[in-house]
């Protein structure tokens, strides 16, 4: 079991509505955020690089997950790739800096156009006209060049260790082999859908509701599910791990697609149907009328699904969104749905607490467990099967996902190049791995001295500034500071690399170093359990 991108809660635009003006509203969005919408996404694309960088590590020692330019170290508070982007002048010494000796991009400015009326434009008008949106991306900006660039870093140091695999076993032989059956689409195509089969299989043959909840909540199995759970930190004592049960179970982004009766959400709900239903053909599940009724099922299951989902805006609320609860508590609030054998499944079997997100969403979701047919949840399981499966299974499957997610509903005219696809599969699955060969030929000691240096700077800038602040008490201040003293730049790269010895990877077998990565990376998360939090 896993959270797909659909359920990640994040509101999505039909890409419809987003082709008015596309090219520059996305060229206007240069950086990924956590929240706050079109004005800091302003105020980020006035920053230098510099102080863009800057501005991640302050976001880093939140512990959040939200660095997505941040390469191979996925899932880590570390400084991303960028800063190693943005220093590699350091280590060539030949390199001139791009926007200037003091980091300001004058070119990025369109002074024709008055502070006072458009200062975004003003700001930033420059960079916005000389800038293009590539085809392969949905999105571009300072951040997405810079992941661009270290992708073509990384893509050098990946091949490499692919065209001298090494020792057997080393992390270095495990990249190699990982990168290698990803790319070898030959291999993969000849393959079939044989290695998907036995779990096709196993979906044909659930009889019971019982059956359906042990399979979704199976580690190895990549499906959907109306209620997930995940090892998270605890949001209100960050010095643990907890289990988190949150709603999900959507193919497209979030509840209002399907409830929205504009006609682009319609269009887009047809589209949905429709690629439902090829999917299931390609994969062998189901032919003809067939298909078409499995995929009507299907979105109808997933509308009631929908409204049973808590708005975006009501998702966001901190306290509303923290329940915790016992096992008692959650089996009762879950009756209908088999949490008892689903946690299980999910080896959460001895969890006594969880931390449940929509509490008063779990007993709709659950009666609606039980009064759908089994029949229905194995055409819904295997749709999800196929499709979080679909870049390692024949390139028919890879093409039908993207033509509908990439082309249809976010507007991208062109897949990404398989090397870049494979690169971000690495870096999710072996990303420190790749990080220790990176940092060798990328990122030198002065480089990180340097941004220690930067950091530390900022902080003795923000402490003068607090003591200075004339609207806030002494008392307040003495807590500020607490706070600041406690920051912990994390930069470049960990003390302490991750350990993948336990982590099988064949250079012949994409489907199954998918599959097994999935569950290396789950037990990893169940480890984490009953243990203080990592905060290194």
């Amino acid at each position: 079991m896993r959270r797909l991108p659909g359920d990640s809660g994040s509101a999505g635009i039909p890409a419809r509505i987003r082709q008015e003006g596309a090219a520059r509203r996305r060229l206007e969005r240069p950086t990924h955020t956590n929240g706050g919408g079109e004005a800091r996404q302003a105020e980020v694309a006035k920053l230098t690089l510099t102080q863009k960088v800057a501005k991640l590590a302050r976001v880093c020692t939140k512990g959040s997950k939200v660095m997505p330019t941040s390469g191979f170290f996925v899932r880590r508070a570390w400084l991303p790739i960028a800063a190693a982007c943005c220093l590699h002048p350091v280590s060539t010494p030949a390199a001139t800096p791009e926007i200037g000796a003091w980091g300001f991009d004058v070119a990025g400015k369109q002074p024709a156009v008055r502070p006072g009326d458009d200062f975004f434009r003003y700001s930033g008008g420059g960079w916005l006209d000389r800038e293009t949106l590539p085809a392969d991306q949905t999105r571009w900006g300072t951040f997405d060049k810079l992941a661009d660039r270290a992708s073509v870093d990384t893509r050098r140091i990946i091949e490499d260790l692919a065209a001298d695999p090494g020792v057997e076993g080393t992390p270095q032989r495990k990249v190699g082999d990982f990168y290698r059956a990803f790319m070898d689409t030959a291999a993969i195509d000849a393959g079939g859908l044989a290695p998907a089969q036995p779990v096709l299989d196993e979906i044909r043959r659930l009889s019971s509701h019982a059956d359906v909840g042990r399979l979704m909540y199976r580690p190895d199995v990549p499906v959907n599910a109306p209620i997930v759970g995940s090892v998270s930190i605890d949001q209100k004592n960050p010095d643990r791990y907890a289990v988190v049960v949150t709603h999900a179970g959507l193919g497209l982004p979030e509840r209002e697609f399907y409830l929205r009766d504009d006609a682009q959400f319609r269009e887009i709900r047809d589209q949905y149907r429709a690629h439902v239903a090829r999917l299931l053909e390609l994969g062998g599940v189901v032919r003809g009328l067939e298909a078409t009724g499995a995929a009507q099922r299907i979105l109808a299951l997933e509308t009631e699904i929908a409204r049973r989902h808590w708005p975006v805006a009501q998702r966001r609320e901190r306290e509303r969104t923290y329940n915790l609860t016992s096992r008692a508590q959650l089996l009762e609030m879950t009756r209908g749905f088999p949490m008892a054998e689903a946690l299980e499944s999910a080896s959460f079997g001895k969890v006594r607490e969880f931390v449940v997100r929509e509490a008063d969403a779990m007993a709709p979701l659950a009666a609606l467990f039980q009064q759908t047919p089994v029949a229905t949840w194995r055409e819904y399981l295997a749709y999800h099967y196929l499709r979080s499966n679909a870049s390692v299974l024949p390139q028919s499957l890879d093409d039908e996902v993207f033509a509908f997610y990439g082309r249809q509903l976010n507007g991208q005219p062109e897949q990404r190049p398989r090397w870049k696809r494979a690169v971000d599969a690495v870096n999710g699955t072996l990303g420190e791995a790749v990080g220790q060969v990176y940092v060798e030929r990328h990122f030198s000691p002065e480089a990180k001295a340097q941004m220690a240096a930067l950091v530390e700077n900022l902080r003795k800038a923000y402490a003068q500034r607090i003591r200075s602040l004339p609207w806030m008490t002494e008392e307040t201040k003495q807590v500020a500071l607490e706070k600041l003293a406690s920051f912990r730049p994390k930069i470049g790269y960990p003390e302490r690399w991750r350990d993948y010895s336990r982590l099988e990877v064949s250079a012949k077998d994409a489907f199954g170093n998918a599959r097994r990565a999935s569950d290396f990376e789950w037990q990893r998360d169940l480890a984490r359990l009953d243990k203080p939090t990592d905060r290194d």
